[in-house]
């Protein structure tokens, strides 16, 4: 009898267990209602910096241990670190197997600098169907420009920064992951394609051209700024042809509709039609029609 009512608290240990699981998945946004590969994405693009980070400690950890710096078991950190190489490995394969099914994919990967990781980091937060214009995914990522009134009572152009006392008004992470790592990545890549470059004329250096053109414009209409100003502002730029490209990719995957950004279709600033960049042509060998996806976009949930 004991033996049975011990087998009975087991299971019901076992039951328990699993319960608080799921239950835990389910407020991490894990569940059968939610786009399986869309939060595998958010979580491991989330552990994966975490991954890295302690690779690098392990690795200074051992460089100490090496140099007789520190008393510590070499032998031991180098089988951690072995593990840890196994786990960003394992990381970077499921990443690649997540985003190779997303409708967008297929054009990204095309795009020099961005890999299955930058491209999960990426696709992850977007909802496509919510985006209704190319200015919307701009004001999602952080890269709108906003009219403020100063001091003065003057009425100015500023772009999306944080604001003292007032919540963000787009995703900080996107913002971060666009201007810092996918801008590098395009300059760092694309640079060896411009002129005086190591394979000038191989290949189309893609959106990098419009960061060069961009500063060189500056340099000589804003002489008064300094050659950082001037970077970010090029960078600025360079990122926000790549969102709307991005946009336009998307929607047309998803099968939705799509305009030209406010910019051309009101001809602010000078823009019109004839200085409207589009995707066909950065990339005239690839077929856009060809991602057409007659499924609805699929919803996110706020998790990560």
């Amino acid at each position: 009898m004991k033996d049975n009512e011990t087998e009975l608290d087991t299971e019901e240990k076992k039951l328990s267990k699993v319960e608080e699981t799921a239950a835990a998945l389910v407020r991490m946004g894990i569940s059968r209602a939610s786009p399986k590969s869309l939060n595998t994405m958010k979580l491991l693009c989330s552990d994966r910096e975490r991954q890295l980070q302690q690779k690098v400690r392990l690795v200074n950890r051992i460089a100490a241990g090496e140099s007789k710096r520190a008393h510590i078991d070499v032998k031991i950190l180098k089988v951690a670190l072995k593990h840890q190489e196994a786990m960003l490995k394992f990381i970077e394969d499921a990443a690649s197997e997540c985003v190779e099914d997303h409708p967008v994919w297929p054009w990204l990967k095309e795009v020099r600098g961005i890999g299955p990781i930058l491209a999960a980091e990426l696709l992850a937060p977007i909802d496509f169907s919510k985006a209704r214009h190319c200015s919307s995914l701009w004001k999602f990522c952080g890269l709108a420009v906003n009219q403020i009134t100063d001091k003065e009572g003057v009425t100015v152009d500023v772009a999306d920064r944080r604001i003292k006392g007032q919540p963000l008004e787009y995703n900080m992470s996107l913002k971060v992951l666009l201007l810092g790592k996918i801008s590098a990545q395009f300059l760092k890549l694309n640079t060896m394609y411009m002129p005086g470059g190591k394979k000038a004329g191989q290949h189309d250096p893609q959106y990098v051209r419009f960061y060069a053109q961009e500063r060189k414009k500056l340099a000589s209409i804003r002489p008064d700024q300094n050659d950082l100003h001037h970077h970010r502002k090029a960078v600025r730029k360079m990122m926000k042809i790549f969102v709307s490209h991005l946009w336009d990719v998307g929607r047309r995957a998803y099968d939705l509709s799509t305009d030209r950004p406010w910019i051309v279709a009101s001809a602010h600033g000078g823009h019109d039609e004839n200085s409207y960049i589009s995707v066909e042509e950065i990339f005239p060998k690839f077929d856009v029609a060809s991602l057409r996806n007659n499924h609805p976009a699929a919803k996110r949930t706020s998790v990560i």
